[in-house]
């Protein structure tokens, strides 16, 4: 591929000046970019999606049944669709600060009239859910198509706003349970848009320090739902010894999760972007798919730790459960996706831990809700000493084989 065809995801219409307070990559003093940064306006943006994550999290923890949990992970979707287009459009996007800042604003009030309806979106509040989605979707596709990034037709945006957002109308205008089956294929279609014609996508380049940053702080968003939750849980009970207990193991899960994320998985996923070849293929499997799989497991993490410290000395009944040991098996499941998307192979200790994660989840209803929240912590805790010995002790990673994935 020549320097010609190459395509730079940014936005000459604009003085590179303007972008500086956006957060464009500034030069260092031996003349080396530092890379764009996350900007406060996109700090801004995020607490009005942590109120939407808030708000699907409660749902989980309300869930009666299989089937009404399936409903609230179904709501993060367009969430998280709408988030992730805004943190592409957004990567290397240099226009003026004004322009940049009304832009973000109009979608964050999207998001936001998007969250107050998660409690009543499968009743009455269905269509300005997707009304509201749809907001979103005409804001991103139209800022995406004026940046000229997509010389083809189809692409996610395009999808999202002309067959995925639609979708979601239709479904909010239909009575249940068949609005669950038209959102549910809205979804699968929108996420399914970015493995459409990849070849046509391979030779884009992005801003290798931004979207790092950026969908690491949406990691910490979904964990500070974990310690909100064991917070607000805390605060209306009685704080007898079981209950401290209780909240100190949820607190040491929630940094557990956190750990095998930021200090051990975080440089591997920084590393991937700058030297993979094909850029697009680390932004579609890792931060699209990999990514959301992190999201729905630490939200499930949230709200299945709620319920334990709820009542640490009780078993606890039903789905709620089950929610924390899946969470932290979905959760440690998704880096071994993710390895395997930038590495080909799949890391054993966290196989390991996915499995015992797994397992453990099966024995929830038989334990009081302390003994589950310790047993997560176990798997977590063995899971770093294990890792963060042989890093310290120089020993290679040891992989499962694993067929490695066709380049697209």
């Amino acid at each position: 591929m020549t320097e010609s065809d190459s395509l730079e995801l940014t936005d000459e219409s604009e003085p590179e000046s303007a972008a500086g307070e956006a957060g464009v990559a500034a030069e260092s003093e031996d003349g080396e970019s530092s890379g764009q940064r996350v900007s406060w306006a996109e700090c801004f943006f995020d607490l009005v999606v942590a109120l939407a994550v808030t708000d699907v999290s409660r749902q989980m923890q309300l869930a009666a049944d299989w089937g009404a949990l399936g409903r609230s992970l179904l709501l993060l979707i367009p969430f998280w669709w709408g988030w992730v287009g805004t943190a592409l459009l957004f990567n290397g996007l240099r226009i003026s600060p004004v322009r940049k800042h009304v832009l973000l604003l109009g979608i964050a009030l999207g998001a936001l009239l998007m969250s107050t309806c998660v409690s009543g979106a499968y009743g009455a509040r269905g269509v300005f859910f997707a009304l509201s989605y749809l907001f979103v979707r005409i804001l991103l596709g139209a800022a995406m198509r004026a940046r000229g990034v997509f010389g083809v037709r189809l692409d996610p945006f395009t999808v999202s706003l002309c067959i995925g957002a639609p979708l979601y109308l239709v479904g909010g205008l239909t009575p249940m349970p068949y609005r669950v089956w038209i959102w549910l294929l809205a979804a699968v279609i929108e996420i399914g848009s970015t493995v459409v014609r990849p070849r046509r996508f391979a030779h884009m380049r992005w801003e290798p320090a931004h979207l790092p940053e950026r969908f690491g702080l949406f990691v910490i968003i979904v964990l500070g739902e974990t310690i909100a939750t064991i917070g607000s849980q805390a605060a209306s009970r009685t704080m007898s010894p079981a209950v401290v207990v209780a909240v100190i193991l949820a607190f040491l899960l929630a940094a557990g999760l956190w750990w095998a994320y930021f200090p051990m998985a975080m440089p591997a996923i920084e590393f991937a972007m700058r030297t993979m070849v094909i850029q697009t293929k680390i932004v579609r499997d890792v931060f699209s798919y990999g990514h959301l799989l992190l999201a729905a497991g630490v939200l499930l993490t949230a709200a299945g730790s709620s319920v334990l410290v709820a009542e640490p000395t009780q078993r606890p009944h039903g789905v709620p459960a089950y929610l924390a040991g899946l969470g932290v098996a979905l959760y440690i499941l998704a880096f071994c996706h993710n390895r395997h998307k930038m590495f080909g192979g799949v890391g054993t200790v966290r196989a390991a831990a996915t499995v015992l994660a797994g397992l453990g989840t099966l024995t929830a209803p038989l334990l009081p809700g302390w003994a589950t929240l310790a047993l997560n912590d176990a798997i977590l805790v063995a899971l770093h000493l294990v890792e963060g010995w042989r890093s310290r002790t120089g020993r290679p990673l040891l992989l499962l084989p694993w067929p490695r994935h066709d380049e697209d």
